[in-house]
């Protein structure tokens, strides 16, 4: 159910990003996102309920589904054409690498916080 919910409001943040778009400035818009990420990322993190775990996945769908398209268009228009697949890559290993130190990281953050 969570990722039904994560995946529905990714995919009205993604319908809903032309109007956001228009209305915001790109700075704004990114700030918002980023911040509705946290907001969401927190929840998941310190609630177990099913209604904030349903918050949770659409906190962190919306802005995914906003940010993801605007990530991969200037991974695909800022760099010179002959870069841009050596950008792609780049940013898909820096993905892939990082995931694992973040896991490891929340991890021991987990471990060092006290039981609820």
């Amino acid at each position: 159910m969570f990722l039904i919910a994560g995946g529905v409001a990714a995919l009205a943040g993604a319908a809903l990003s032309r109007h956001f778009a228009a209305s915001l400035s790109l700075p704004h818009l990114l700030g918002a996102g980023f911040l509705s990420l946290a907001v969401g990322i927190e929840l998941l993190a310190f609630s177990t309920g099913t209604p904030a775990l349903l918050a949770s996945a659409a906190l962190s769908g919306l802005p995914s589904g906003i940010i993801g398209p605007l990530a991969a268009s200037i991974y695909q228009k800022r760099p010179p054409r002959a870069l841009r697949a050596d950008m792609q890559a780049l940013s898909g290993a820096l993905v892939f690498a990082s995931a694992p130190i973040a896991v490891l990281a929340a991890g021991i953050a987990l471990d060092t916080l006290p039981a609820r």
